[in-house]
């Protein structure tokens, strides 16, 4: 932002604290809808479509003449961020075991939410071919590696889960539940499940796709089915 102000809309120390402060209200207004509406109940989803949208955003913002059009571009880029970043805390906290959460989180503030390999990158690029073609660049290789998660892993991402309440009166279901209050699950056996009358269908954690799908009222952080411990 400070060679933006400088050299592309030729503005000082204020032009860039406008600047800042355009992005950063973004993502205060994006803290602020998320508390509000409890986050997005697809956290996946939201991370990778709005990570889109971001480098969208920022691809446009290479080409921009204008200090009004910068900055409610800007605007928007820290929204849709702030957005993705939640999101992605939500989805690595989920997923990560009680050990590893305050590792994962650490290694992603330190190499990637700081963002150090790309803004030193950047930097370089800039005085060798120019601001415009560097930030296209870079806004067009995330691009394409978001893609291509959102098509590694869209079964994952995209996975439907379809209502069975109009099957009641057609089929029965009901779950298994532990006698204890803590143990760890080291196998389970349906055989004297399948022989009960009438039962068609018995399913275990192994029957479900990965990562193991998840529910909760404001994140999905709770694992449908008990696996390995419950």
């Amino acid at each position: 932002l400070p060679y933006v102000a400088q050299r592309i809309y030729h503005v000082g120390a204020t032009g860039l604290g406008w600047l800042v402060a355009s992005f950063a209200f973004g993502g205060l207004l994006a803290s602020i809808a998320t508390i509000l509406t409890g986050g997005p109940r697809h956290p996946e989803r939201s991370t990778l479509v709005c990570t889109v949208i971001w480098y969208a955003l920022l691809l446009g913002f290479g080409h921009l003449g204008s200090l009004g059009a910068g900055l409610l571009t800007l605007l928007a880029a820290g929204f849709v961020q702030n957005v993705a970043m939640i999101a992605m805390a939500a989805t690595l906290l989920a997923a990560a075991g009680d050990r590893f959460r305050g590792r994962v989180m650490g290694v992603r503030m330190l190499a990637v939410y700081g963002m150090p390999l790309g803004l030193l990158s950047c930097g370089a690029l800039i005085g060798r071919i120019g601001y415009p073609s560097t930030i296209s660049a870079a806004s067009l290789v995330g691009l394409v590696f978001t893609v291509l998660i959102g098509i590694r892993w869209r079964a994952s991402l995209w996975r439907r889960y379809y209502n069975t309440r109009n099957y009641i009166f057609l089929m029965n279901r009901t779950f298994g539940r532990a006698d204890l209050a803590r143990a760890r699950v080291t196998a389970i056996d349906v055989k004297d499940a399948l022989a009960v009358p009438g039962v068609r269908l018995v399913m275990t954690p192994a029957d479900l796709p990965r990562p193991m799908p998840r529910f909760g009222p404001q994140f999905e952080d709770r694992p449908v089915l008990a696996d390995g411990e419950v």
